[in-house]
């Protein structure tokens, strides 16, 4: 096993720890190859191994890991050969880390806004939807507004019927269409508004 091998194969082992929840133990394989890392600064493995720091340090909460995502941006989006994929991956998990760590919806969105456009360039539509849904969610949370609740019920009517990112969004906009036609010429009022669980279990099982 070459050099370049090697080093991928610990990057991979700890990318599946971070996932694992488990990211002392993803820390332990990245700092077993810094040395080796060191020595490939502006290739993709630095890049790689920088986010993947990152994503360590904010699965433990710490904030410091804001730095390393910087960090990591700024290596994957200065690469000779660009690496569009990797650069999706800092935007998103850095707008993740933003929003669910330090509660910075404006920031976050931002970098869901690059991710997405990124996912959109390489044709990756669902992550492009994924990535939709989380700045509709984060737009609901910053305006207070009423229909969240209705979000969060698609969500988890969603996840119960396996339904892929694009049909959600899909759904969502189809509610929203219903819901400013019905709310024309009313204030409605907030018990009226809420739409329920099996309301978009059947319209998620309606779109084709």
């Amino acid at each position: 096993m070459n050099e370049e091998t090697r080093i991928q194969r610990v990057l991979d082992f700890a990318r599946d720890e971070i996932v694992r929840l488990n990211p002392y133990r993803a820390l332990e394989y990245l700092r077993s190859i810094t040395s080796e890392v060191d020595d490939r600064q502006g290739t993709p493995i630095s890049a790689e191994y920088q986010l993947l720091l990152a994503d360590a340090y904010a699965a433990q909460g710490d904030p410091g890991a804001e730095a390393y995502f910087e960090e990591a941006l700024h290596r994957a989006c200065n690469l000779s050969d660009r690496d569009a994929a990797l650069e999706m991956r800092a935007h998103d998990d850095f707008a993740k880390f933003l929003a669910s760590v330090e509660h910075r919806r404006s920031a976050a969105r931002l970098h869901n806004e690059s991710a997405k456009n990124l996912a959109i360039k390489l044709g990756r539509s669902e992550d492009a939807a994924r990535l939709q849904l989380r700045i509709l969610k984060l737009d609901l949370e910053s305006d207070d507004d009423v229909r969240l609740s209705n979000f969060q019920q698609l969500r988890k009517a969603g996840k119960e019927l396996g339904s892929s990112y694009q049909r959600q969004l899909a759904a969502w906009f189809q509610y929203s269409g219903e819901h400013q036609e019905g709310s024309r010429g009313r204030v409605a009022a907030r018990n009226a508004d809420r739409a329920s669980i099996q309301y978009f279990r059947h319209l998620l099982s309606s779109i084709t």
